[in-house]
């Protein structure tokens, strides 16, 4: 698009900002749009309750909140938002923290559990193979692959069978 045919675009918004009309010069440049572009600006700014300009929002210093002052509010049994109003952040970024530093509600480490990482390392601890772990805690096999994984464990071997397999039939 060329600066003529911009400042031909911005016409009505002028009309309608109260602004004069913009010549319809063929021979405009960028300089020109950007001036009208300035001028349609301010005046919207003008009209907006306030009348300020909105202010850009300002960046986080630094990568955020210390993790180590996270970890003391959580483990005085302060939730996500209740930190966050006190360090002047949102609660989506606290809890970012929290998962990124293995800092869960109170204070204990490893995030949030539920049970599941106890009971696969208790059952895997027995010498259960991914299959009898997976029909006794009620999960699928490809899940207790995964919690092994997570866990850094390495899946029981299967037993062995002896001999061939009976034939069919």
């Amino acid at each position: 698009m060329t600066p003529s045919q911009f400042i031909r675009l911005l016409r009505p918004a002028c009309i309608v900002a109260g602004l004069p009309e913009p010549s319809p010069a063929d021979d405009a440049d960028h300089d020109d749009a950007v001036d009208l572009l300035s001028q349609l600006i301010d005046a919207v700014d003008r009209d907006r309750p306030g009348g300020a300009r909105r202010r850009a929002a300002e960046p986080i210093a630094g990568s955020g909140p210390d993790p180590a002052i996270v970890r003391q509010l959580a483990e005085a049994q302060r939730s996500d938002p209740q930190i966050a109003a006190e360090l002047g952040t949102t609660a989506t970024a606290i809890r970012s923290i929290r998962r990124r530093h293995g800092i869960a509600a109170g204070g204990k480490a490893g995030g949030q559990r539920n049970g599941w990482q106890d009971r696969v390392r208790e059952a895997h601890g027995r010498g259960l193979t991914v299959a009898q772990i997976a029909a006794e805690l009620d999960y699928t096999p490809a899940s207790v692959h995964q919690y092994l994984y997570v866990l850094g464990l390495e899946a029981n071997p299967e037993p062995r069978r002896r001999g061939r397999p009976k034939r069919k039939g």
